[in-house]
């Protein structure tokens, strides 16, 4: 038993008392009552209910705020993820604009990989060749040219420049 105020009250009771006070601070009809009589069966009965019910308020709080903290996180995350759909969709808006010169990089790396295992030029010449096409012809007349040569159709416009200005020759024409 703990002495609470002179007064003998079981180790329950004293642990709610004394987080709420006792005597006239004492909230609770059964906190007046334990100060009062604190070995009655009763009031010992009704202390451990106040005391669950107290705990089970404080559980329900705290997963309520740790719902609350994780609708928060997920909006942020939904917020975060549109925001950054919506920047990715302008980009490539942006690089697929059929007057765009500025090609995605599926383009540009398709066009190193087809002309550095076909032509036999090297990796430089054919970086270089693709900066040019890509500075010249806009995107949307790149594609019609791929899609001439996929079906074996001579493209309707043909590259204007030779693989040597890349290499360094200035007599190459531009």
């Amino acid at each position: 038993m703990k002495k609470l105020g002179g007064i003998a009250v079981p180790a329950l009771a004293a642990a709610i008392l004394a987080g709420c006070g006792s005597g006239p601070q004492a909230t609770s009809s059964v906190q007046r009552a334990a100060v009062a009589s604190p070995q009655s069966p009763i009031v010992q009965g009704k202390l451990a209910t106040e005391a669950r019910e107290a705990a089970a308020k404080e559980e329900r709080e705290r997963k309520a705020e740790e719902r609350h903290e994780a609708h928060e996180a997920a909006k942020e995350r939904r917020e975060q993820e549109q925001q950054e759909a919506h920047e990715r969709a302008e980009r490539e808006a942006e690089e697929n604009a059929p007057d765009s010169h500025h090609y995605p990089p599926s383009v540009r790396v398709g066009f190193l990989h087809g002309c550095e295992s076909t032509s036999g030029h090297e990796d430089a010449a054919c970086e270089c060749a693709i900066k040019r096409i890509e500075a010249k012809v806009p995107l949307g007349r790149y594609r019609q040219n791929e899609a001439e040569v996929r079906v074996g159709k001579p493209p309707a416009f043909i590259y204007n420049f030779e693989y040597g200005y890349c290499e360094g020759s200035e007599a190459a024409s531009g």
